[in-house]
């Protein structure tokens, strides 16, 4: 599917000028983009063109472009993802408490663009090729990150409860024996839990790619959302097959919204008055709906983040001119800062209990953490980038 864009009147020579746009439907496509083709073989470039005068066709040429359309929507939404994940570790660094609403769970947009992206370029899938890439560049870097941290919990004889839990006798079993079941499980730091859980959809990539296309599985999305709303999050994070099953049907749902990009964001932007009701509602109502419904906090934590996915992916889209460049930024260097950020974390957190430092626990202290801790993160990638050019991505993931 490519974009045939119609002239702005009155903006170029008088050529018969039906052309081809290989930009994500419903974007400004800036001039540099765009090539036109007069009935003589000439080329010029075209003006600004905007969704209002462009439709969407089947085109043979779809093939030739090789690879899709860059979406900076999704792209500035997954850096969002990343700085809540961050913000929520930052949070409970500091114990002030139970976690806002609005932060915990916040795997689940993460989840939800893992769906999204792995749908939208799977149009040249090879399962060979996939799996090296995932080997590559998430589990090679994972390894590479795990290590020193491995290495000073098995040195330091410091074993958290649920590696106890999981693996009966931890503490007295050989050292590379710990070292693997590390590995294995991503106890060893506390964002790690979600590699071995994210490693099952890398397994399975065929059987995902195999229910796109025959697309009936999304007949059956309501059933996997109800999945979802009976069996939820663990709060032994080890349990990563009920992690799993929580999250399936979120990956499912980021595939079929990216199925149906533009229909999706074409009846939002009618029921856009809806959305930005629903976002208020999720934001406003959490403590007044778990204050009542204790029991329910996973089911409302889990319908507040799919709203959220919403509003954050059309609010992107939208307001695509007027978000900042930083967050691309941020989103190029996503899995290199899900893989260091929890360092600086770990050690204050062992400074704080041996009585070396201490912050207070305030929302000044939470702000200060944050930055620090991202700044750390965007220094170290550059400095590793820097340093070993292309290869930093197989050790940070950047």
């Amino acid at each position: 599917m490519l974009l045939v864009a119609r002239l702005i009147p009155g903006s170029c020579p008088p050529y018969p000028t039906l052309f081809y746009v290989l930009q994500m439907d419903n974007q400004v496509l800036p001039p540099s983009h765009v090539q036109i083709h007069g009935s003589t073989g000439s080329q010029f470039r075209a003006p600004e063109i905007r969704p209002s005068q462009a439709v969407l066709v089947k085109s043979p040429l779809a093939a030739v472009a090789g690879h899709r359309p860059f979406l900076s929507h999704i792209n500035h939404f997954r850096a969002v993802a990343i700085l809540l994940i961050v913000a929520l570790h930052c949070y409970s660094i500091l114990q002030l408490g139970a976690e806002p609403y609005f932060l915990r769970r916040a795997t689940l947009p993460f989840m939800f663009i893992s769906g999204f992206l792995f749908q939208y370029l799977s149009a040249r899938f090879n399962r060979t090729v996939y799996w090296q890439k995932k080997l590559r560049y998430i589990l090679f870097p994972y390894v590479v990150v795990s290590t020193p941290i491995i290495l000073f919990r098995i040195a330091a004889a410091s074993y958290s409860s649920d590696i106890l839990s999981l693996f009966p006798g931890f503490a007295t079993q050989p050292a590379a024996l710990q070292a693997l079941e590390y590995y294995a499980s991503g106890l060893h730091l506390v964002p790690f839990w979600f590699i071995p859980m994210i490693c099952c959809y890398y397994l399975l990539a065929p059987v995902f790619i195999k229910l796109d296309r025959q697309s009936l599985v999304y007949y059956f999305l309501p059933v996997f959302l109800l999945l979802s709303l009976l069996v939820t999050r663990a709060p032994e994070v080890y349990k990563i097959h009920l992690a799993f099953v929580h999250y399936l049907s979120v990956y499912l749902l980021g595939m079929f919204v990216s199925r149906h990009n533009r229909r999706v964001l074409e009846i939002t932007d009618k029921l856009w008055p809806l959305l930005a009701v629903l976002v208020v509602v999720a934001l406003t109502s959490s403590d007044l709906v778990v204050g009542v419904h204790k029991r329910y906090v996973e089911q409302f934590l889990f319908i507040q983040k799919l709203v959220f996915c919403w509003g954050l992916m059309y609010g992107f889209w939208k307001f695509d001119g007027y978000i900042p460049k930083q967050l691309s930024a941020i989103s190029e260097r996503s899995f290199g800062i899900f893989f260091l950020h929890y360092y600086p974390l770990f050690a204050l957190d062992v400074a704080d209990y041996k009585g070396y430092f201490h912050l207070p626990p305030t929302f000044a202290s939470f702000c200060l953490i944050f930055l620090v801790d991202l700044a750390f993160c965007l220094v170290m990638l550059q400095l590793i980038k820097g340093l070993f050019g292309a290869r930093s991505r197989l050790l940070v993931g950047y």
